[in-house]
């Protein structure tokens, strides 16, 4: 009977840390989608933009550094680095749902 009640709680420590562990990086994959959607706007903004518009380029700032806190603050809550492929792999999928959906993540910022 003690080892039965061992192997349950061994399952349910399991159960719980397989489901703990899922839930960041399903929260990992949101913040990847609020990046990317945050990005597309800034492009199609900037791509937007005409001569003289400076209302245009008051707003496109502005969402610039929304985007920059943004990415900071999940750089630090999740300590990626420059060269982190899987959550850069996130926003390239992530992208896909925008209407950027095309543009290589390379080029995503290449408007100008």
């Amino acid at each position: 009977m003690k080892k039965l009640m061992s192997l349950i709680g061994m399952v349910l420590l399991g159960a719980v840390l397989v489901t703990s562990c899922a839930g960041q990086a399903s929260e990992k994959e949101k913040d990847a989608q609020k990046l990317a959607e945050l990005a597309c706007e800034m492009r199609l903004m900037a791509l937007d933009l005409d001569e003289g518009d400076f209302e245009g380029l008051a707003a496109f700032t502005q969402k610039m550094a929304e985007y920059s806190e943004l990415a900071q603050s999940i750089e630090s809550k999740y300590g990626i680095t420059e060269d982190d492929q899987e959550f850069e792999s996130m926003i390239r999928e992530a992208l896909k749902e925008t209407p950027c959906g095309d543009v290589d993540l390379d080029d995503l910022f290449d408007f100008f």
